[in-house]
């Protein structure tokens, strides 16, 4: 299984999102974890998180992320995909960018 985390300043915003990638991640059948987390609750993700997918409220952050986890690939969200909640193409990013890093490996 797949596991998702997507980052913001405290969790809240995204949650929003999460539910809504999990909706389609449910339709097309799926197996992945999504989670929402604060940048002060990271860590207790990224044992098992194969993703990291940044909000753009902490997109300056980014490089920071990368230097703290670099076995686990990162991504800013654009803001137009985040603002409109497109939970299918923020989905589908972070699914490709899971496949990216394996292909790396």
């Amino acid at each position: 299984m797949k596991h998702l985390v997507l980052v913001c300043a405290v969790g809240m915003s995204s949650s929003m999102l999460v539910n809504r990638m999990i909706r389609v991640a449910e339709k097309q059948e799926l197996e992945v974890m999504i989670h929402a987390s604060g940048m002060g609750d990271l860590t207790s993700f990224t044992d098992a998180a194969d993703a990291l997918l940044i909000s753009p409220q902490i997109h300056y952050m980014e490089e920071k992320i990368k230097a703290k986890y670099p076995h686990i690939p990162v991504m800013s969200l654009s803001s137009k995909d985040y603002a409109e909640m497109d939970g299918e193409k923020v989905l589908r990013q972070g699914l490709d960018l899971i496949e990216d890093g394996l292909m790396k490996e």
